[in-house]
């Protein structure tokens, strides 16, 4: 009981930091080590997939942001680029 405590408690503070990778690997971890007869395996479960939907929140975040790739590029970078590329389609 006391490890399970350690696990939720870990991880509730590197969900509060931002951390959330960190803190689905120590949900995860703590999932392989407490046993499921716990009374608050359960809960350790919840905050695990808690933390998965923030995970997944996150990438869908970075995936949502359209940057112009060209904007951040250097010009060195976004010629050797427009050289490849056939005139026809440039135009």
């Amino acid at each position: 009981m006391k490890t399970l405590k350690g696990y939720l408690r870990g991880g509730k503070v590197l969900l509060l930091m931002n951390k959330i990778d960190t803190a689905v690997d120590v949900y995860k971890h703590g999932l392989r080590q407490v046993p499921q007869s716990d009374p608050n395996y359960k809960l350790l479960e919840g905050m695990h997939i808690k933390g998965l939907e923030r995970q997944n929140q996150k990438a869908q975040k970075v995936f949502d942001s359209k940057h112009d790739p060209f904007t951040v590029l250097p010009l060195e970078i976004i010629e050797m680029i427009m050289f490849q590329v056939p005139f026809t389609t440039l135009v």
